[in-house]
Parts: structure tokens; sequence; C-alpha cells
């Protein structure tokens, strides 16, 4: 990895942090179950994807979301290990349904907000005790709110690449 990669991974992690703060409060507005998921859906999958793109080598959603995860440990261990595990995901799943990484690196990107939905509801149910939004009582709503979060990391994705085919 070069040095320019590294400083890009850098200063996007720092964008996800900072812009990630403004759409985790507004979808915190809002008490549907995975709200906080869905409204934070595009923009992670806008910001994946772009890194993914300029970056072009595997691995790259796993480091962003292990620095990512690393700095957020400062707010909350649970929330770190859930964003370290969504990277891990993702990035399994990109390595073993998706051959060809940089054609399909909208696709990949996309499922990061879907797994860290689907992660952050199993540490709060199962580490924390918490019940993120009772979703576990009503696997409907928690169905809905992944079909949501991908289909929206999948819009933010495809603008990211767009974004990025226009630079």
């Amino acid at each position: 990895m070069k040095t320019k990669d590294i400083t890009f991974i850098g200063i996007s992690v720092s964008l996800i942090i900072t812009l990630g703060y403004v759409f985790y409060t507004v979808g915190s507005i809002f008490l549907l179950p995975g709200s906080k998921y869905i409204f934070m859906a595009p923009f992670l999958g806008f910001m994946f994807c772009i890194v993914a793109l300029k970056v072009r080598k595997r691995g790259t959603i796993f480091l962003v979301s292990t620095i990512f995860g690393f700095i957020m440990m400062l707010i909350n261990i649970f929330m770190s290990f859930a964003i370290i595990l969504s990277g891990i995901l993702t990035d399994l799943i990109g390595l073993i349904f998706f051959r060809q990484y940089e054609k399909k690196v909208v696709y990949i990107s996309a499922i990061y907000p879907l797994f860290s939905l689907i992660v952050s509801f199993f540490v709060s149910n199962y580490l924390t005790g918490n019940k993120l939004h009772l979703m576990i009582y009503n696997k409907y709503s928690f169905i809905l709110a992944g079909i949501i979060t991908y289909i929206l990391g999948l819009v933010g994705s495809y603008l990211g690449y767009k974004l990025l085919s226009r630079i």
C-alpha cells in the first residue's frame, strides 16, 4: 500500500467519524427500529465505495473499519467490536462471492451498512443486554430494516462510484 493510499484512508476515516455523527444523530431522532442504521447506510456505502475504488486492494474495507473501530473504542468498546466485525464480514463476503473485486466494489461496499445493522443487533442484544429497539421480538421489522439498509447502502455506493468516475 502506498503512502497516498494510507493518507486517503486516514482522511476517509476522519470524514466517516465526523459526518457519520451527523447521520447518526439524525437517525436517533426517529424511534423506528434500526433508524440509525437506515440513515447511515447511504453515507457508509458512499464512503466505503469511494475508499475501495480509490485504493483498489482487497482488504481495504477491513482496514478502514479497523481504524474506524479503534478510534471509536475511545467511546464504546462494543461499538468498536461491531464496526471491526462488520468490516471483516464485508471483506469475507467480497472475497468469497465476488471474484472480480474491482468490478463488484459497489455491491461489496453496500454490504457494510447491512452487516453494521446485523452485528450491532447481536452485540446489543447478546453482549450488552440492551434490546436494539426491541427488534428481537419482531423479526419482520428487523428483516425490513435490513432490506432498506442494504438498498440505501447500494444507492450510496452507486453515488460514490458515479462521483469517482466523473473525477
